[in-house]
């Protein structure tokens, strides 16, 4: 004879239901509406009790445990018994490892996807024998998968939650301060890039990408030394002695910024950006040939790269070539009427 019916998988039909935590930090449980299927197993549970003659075991996780508890207490206060099956620190440390990915498969997820993924981070956060590190490590998979699904409000409080738990986590203070420059909060993503270099001051694109944010903010000679102190680390990035040239320039430390792009350049010669933004320090000094030769070596590179070919009438205007200048305006106007007059600053990477 039948004497249980066991049921799996019943935290599946409470995902769409399941928010991405108000703060970020987990609490599921209150303010949105009861699920369906609890309403009507609360409803229905005296049905169940006379219709089947044996018990209804359902295997949940303990996020979904913890869920239903909260949610739908009369149903849960129905139970004859609760059999927790604690997994051990080595299971929970290999289950941790596996629920580590990568950023960019995130952004080819759907939300259900993403939804279903942090479920089961929380669900390992809240085990009893998981450990710190795991659990600060978690927080920040799971704000990278909340970042990739718009959450940014509740990914930026699963980062902080993960500082929080380890303040030491400079890769956490990293993201946060990626995910705050993307949303344009530059000081406060400054302020975090400044507790990375705090904690691990030889992690370059942190240098790197503080420089970019104190240019967009017009503190170019704090830039500098950003990008300088990047360079220092890694001689060979080449985004750095890019945008140290264009900062140079703006200066009027020409020559020091023609050294920066010929660095660039050297490293990256098809950096079409350096070529186009090194112009402009040759026309500034009136080396207008040079200045034309390097707009077409970007050219060369990208042709469709408004910026060089605007570059290039400017050289040609101070040559007095005003027909070259003026056919270089119109296409730089047709590549991009509202872009042409901007130089280009190399971007960081998530």
């Amino acid at each position: 004879s039948l004497n249980g019916l066991i049921i799996s998988g019943l935290e599946k039909s409470l995902d769409p239901y399941v928010k991405s935590g108000y703060g970020g930090l987990g609490d599921y449980y209150n303010k949105d509406m009861v699920p369906r299927i609890l309403g009507h197993l609360n409803l229905q549970r005296e049905r169940f009790r006379d219709d089947f003659p044996f018990c209804l075991i359902f295997v949940l996780s303990a996020f979904g445990i913890k869920y239903i508890a909260r949610r739908a207490p009369d149903f849960f206060d129905w139970r004859s018994g609760l059999f927790e099956f604690v997994s051990d620190a080595e299971t929970i440390g290999k289950l941790t490892q596996e629920m580590y990915g990568d950023y960019k498969q995130y952004l080819t997820w759907n939300h259900e996807q993403r939804i279903d993924r942090i479920r089961e981070i929380q669900a390992l956060i809240d085990e009893d024998k998981q450990t710190t590190t795991g659990k600060a490590n978690l927080f920040l998979e799971k704000g990278n998968i909340l970042g990739a699904d718009q959450s940014y409000k509740e990914s930026i409080a699963s980062y902080e939650k993960a500082i929080e738990i380890k303040p030491d986590y400079h890769e956490a203070w990293y993201v946060l301060g990626l995910l705050l420059s993307t949303l344009g909060r530059n000081e406060e993503a400054i302020a975090s890039y400044d507790k990375v270099v705090e904690i691990k001051p030889n992690f370059h694109r942190t240098w790197f990408n503080r420089g970019n944010l104190l240019y967009t903010l017009g503190r170019e000679k704090e830039a500098i030394e950003s990008y300088e102190k990047a360079i220092e680390i890694k001689p060979d990035l080449h985004e750095a002695w890019s945008n140290r040239g264009l900062l140079l320039s703006i200066l009027g430390r020409e020559e020091e910024a023609i050294a920066s792009f010929d660095k660039a350049v050297g490293i990256k010669p098809n950096s079409h950006e350096a070529w186009s933004n090194r112009s402009n320090s040759l026309s500034a000094l009136g080396r207008k040939e040079d200045a034309i030769a390097s707009c077409n070596k970007a050219i060369e590179i990208k042709p469709d790269y408004p910026n060089a070919y605007y570059n290039r009438a400017c050289a040609y205007s101070l040559q007095g070539n005003f027909d070259f200048a003026i056919s270089d305006l119109a296409e730089a106007i047709r590549l991009a009427p509202k872009e042409c007059r901007k130089r280009a600053v190399t971007d960081s990477e998530f």
